[in-house]
């Protein structure tokens, strides 16, 4: 009866140090992926006349692009790692600079697919709604016309939790990005004018200005829904596809 005492004991105190160690690893984890962070967000201060205008965030870095990449390879399939890589698919897609749209299309499709197995892995909801948002930008800029009225159906179907999201990662995302929690359902909205201006159905994007304009009338002063609307209503597309600015600047 002792020995098995003993040896009770000695699993409780294995299993403790096990956990321990767990924890301390999980900390360490955190403290590398917060200093990548820290470097790849920076932003310039621009209104500093000490800083140069001509200054990039911390983004365009490919160190510290490479740094996050680095870092989901060292600890794969954790939690910080889904997060890594939905920074890092923000970041390359920010700073894609490939002279053929069809490859950059090819690209953030790529991207986009990245994301969605994040979605559906993660356990951080925070985590969750960086990845949704993203992949709406990139599907819009695919032109994956259903995937992105799905995603965007997808985020509005729970746009309070989104406004109600605390969670540090998302609103450290909120922040670099300059959209706060309250403006994502009007950014969202104005994605799909957007593809169904690409789309050439100027009637329904007509409507869906109109509508956005209705619900968020301060942020639709500030953003120009308005000029958007004249133009709609002339029959013309205030949003161009990638391939029709191409044009335009050929026959310059």
């Amino acid at each position: 009866m002792m020995a098995k005492i003993f040896v009770c004991l000695a699993l409780v105190s294995l299993l403790g140090a096990v956990g321990c160690q767990a924890a301390d690893g999980a900390n360490t984890r955190k403290s590398k992926l917060d200093a990548i962070l820290t470097a790849l967000l920076w932003k310039p201060d621009h209104s500093d006349p000490d800083t140069s205008s001509g200054e990039n965030p911390g983004w365009y870095n490919p160190t510290n692009r490479e740094a996050l990449a680095g870092f989901m390879i060292k600890y794969p399939d954790t939690e910080d790692a889904y997060l890594a890589e939905a920074w890092l698919t923000f970041a390359e897609a920010a700073t894609d600079r490939s002279r053929s749209i069809s490859e950059t299309k090819r690209r953030n499709a790529g991207r986009a697919d990245r994301l969605k197995v994040i979605v559906t892995t993660t356990r951080r909801p925070g985590t969750a709604k960086i990845a949704r948002i993203i992949r709406a930008c990139l599907l819009l800029d695919v032109e994956d016309h259903g995937g992105l009225s799905a995603q965007v159906d997808d985020v509005l179907a729970n746009i309070k939790d989104y406004k109600s999201e605390k969670d540090k990662e998302f609103l450290r995302f909120s922040e670099v990005t300059e959209t706060p929690p309250a403006e994502i359902e009007p950014y969202l909205r104005r994605m799909l004018i957007i593809s169904e201006c690409h789309q050439h159905n100027l009637d329904k994007a007509l409507a869906l200005a109109q509508e956005l304009k209705n619900k968020f009338p301060g942020w639709s002063k500030r953003e120009g829904t308005d000029a958007n609307i004249y133009l709609l209503k002339l029959g013309k597309s205030p949003y161009p596809t990638w391939e029709e600015m191409r044009d335009v600047g050929r026959m310059k």
